[in-house]
Formats: C-alpha cells, sequence, structure tokens
C-alpha cells in the first residue's frame, strides 16, 4: 500500500517522532500561516516583476460587481494570471482562490494533475457534512503526497496539508485537523496501534481485528473478541474503508470477506484482519 512504500508517511518522518497530537497540531498551523503568508507576498511579487506592470493604469468603477476596482485591460500580457484567467482551476470565486492560483501548477506551484477537492470557506450546518468534506480533502492529500514524492518534492505530506489549508481558509483543520492528520498517519508496530487503542483521539476509531459479529462461531468468545490484543487505534477513515472491504464481494474470495470468514477460526480470522492491516498502510 502507499503508506508503506513512502517513508515520508511513517510517524517518524511525518509528524516528528513522539511529538504529541496539540504539539503537531500546532506546527501544522504554523506551517499553513507561514504558507498564506508566502503566497500573498507571491502575489505582490509577481505584479511588481511585471514588465508591463504600470501603478497608475486606471481601474474599473464603482458599480461593476466584482469586476469593481479591478484593473482594466491595457492589451498586454503579465505573467501572472488573475484567477478568472486560468481555464484550469476550478476556484474562480472562493475565498482563498488568489492565494491558491499562487500555487497551481501552471503559475509555477507544484506538479499536481488533480486539484483539491473544492472546500467551501465556512464550515457547513451539520458535523456530519463537515467530516465528509474532511475525509475528501484526507483521500486527496494522500493522493496528492504521493505524486509531490514521485517528484521529490521535500515534505509532500505537509505540502499536500498546506496547498489544503490555503484551499480551505483553516476552518477545516481548526475543527477537524485530526481526520486528515491520522489518516495521513504511516504504518506503526502491532503493540503501538494496540496501545494507541486505550486513549481517545479526534478522527479515529477502536478497531476490533477479528470483527465483533464473530463471537459464538466455532467457540469464538466474547472475551477473545473484546482483549486488549485484539483492539487497535485506527483512522476513522480507514475504518470506513476496512468496513466497506469486508462488506463487498471480493474475486479472489468468490465472496465478501465477512462471509469468507464465517466458520473460521480465531486465529484464522485474525490472521486475515492483520493482513488487511498491513494492505491499508496501519500496520507495520
Amino acid at each position: 500500500m502507499i503508506a508503506a512504500r513512502h517513508p515520508w508517511l511513517t510517524r517518524e518522518g511525518s509528524r516528528g517522532g513522539n511529538a504529541d497530537d496539540a504539539l503537531e497540531m500546532l506546527r501544522l498551523r504554523c506551517d499553513l500561516a507561514a504558507a498564506s503568508f508566502l503566497a500573498k507576498g507571491l502575489l505582490l511579487g509577481q505584479m511588481w516583476r511585471r514588465k508591463d506592470y504600470d501603478p497608475n493604469q486606471p481601474r474599473n468603477p464603482a458599480g461593476m460587481g466584482k469586476e469593481s476596482g479591478r484593473w482594466t485591460d491595457t492589451g498586454a500580457s503579465g505573467a501572472f494570471r488573475e484567477v478568472g484567467d486560468a481555464e484550469d482551476n476550478p476556484y474562480q470565486g472562493m475565498r482563498n482562490g488568489r492565494l491558491f492560483i499562487a500555487i497551481w501548477p501552471s503559475n509555477g506551484g507544484p506538479p499536481l494533475q488533480e486539484p483539491p477537492p473544492v472546500i467551501p470557506p465556512v464550515p457547513p450546518p451539520t458535523s456530519r457534512a463537515a467530516i465528509l468534506i474532511a475525509r475528501l480533502a484526507a483521500q486527496w492529500a494522500l493522493r496528492a503526497a504521493t505524486a509531490l514524492a514521485a517528484v521529490a518534492i521535500a515534505n509532500p505530506v505537509t505540502t499536500a496539508l498546506v496547498i489544503l489549508g490555503v484551499v480551505a481558509g483553516f476552518w477545516l483543520y481548526d475543527s477537524y485537523g485530526g481526520y486528515i492528520t491520522s489518516y495521513l498517519e504511516g504504518p506503526k508496530p502491532l503493540d503501538e496501534l494496540q496501545k494507541d487503542a486505550a486513549e481517545d483521539r479526534q478522527g479515529t476509531d477502536v478497531h476490533h481485528i477479528v470483527e465483533q459479529s464473530s463471537v459464538g462461531e466455532r467457540g469464538i468468545r466474547k472475551e477473545d473478541v473484546e482483549a486488549p490484543s485484539n483492539k487497535v487505534r485506527i483512522s476513522r477513515f480507514k475504518h470506513w474503508e476496512i468496513n466497506g472491504y469486508y462488506s463487498r464481494y471480493q474475486d479472489e474470495l468468490n465472496a465478501s470477506p465477512r462471509n469468507y470468514l464465517k466458520g473460521k477460526t480465531f486465529q484464522e480470522k485474525r490472521d486475515f484482519g492483520l493482513q488487511v492491516l498491513r494492505d491499508n498502510g496501519i500496520l507495520k
């Protein structure tokens, strides 16, 4: 899986070793704030470096709606494009569109073949809707980090998160950052995952390696299923993906994993469950 193939997705590589979640979130917010500042500086610098830049260029008068105050076209073409001029940019009109265009690939930004999801500038009315947005953001960040790593971009996870932060206007990280960062964590040893199960953390769930529905099959006891050795803490979004995998038909099994495992022993179910964790980049 992706996390297993890229060392920058390991906990040490992406979260600074043993730094706790609060420190990591503070560091991330500092990175995002710095990116916002640098993007604004880039916008200003691009304008000043334009060969045809004229501080006396006329602007559109008031009463023209969103065009009010914009420079009128003098017929010259500059190096920097306005947000609305970028046909490949889906962020026209959003609050941070001008910040995003500064790091869009066509303006010299990172080589992203897939744009980030369009994130509203303010939180949606329900937490469920916000969490679904966070899931789309987390999935995109993992794909983007993989693409950035392939072209030797330094700190690809942080770069992907910075891009998301500029697009989202930071509310997503303020309230739901744990959902995204936990999804981007790399594989951990089993004992660490088991230890994590004892402490709640935003954006994570306790996952049973042998499913709770197995109780009663071939003498499988509830106390075995609920034992600490059978519980690990994982990303909630990855938990959803694993649950979906267990319920969907798989050609190689000629059944869904849940049906395939019916009647298997506890150890057989456990071995299967551990492999699923490895395949999803959760277990080393």
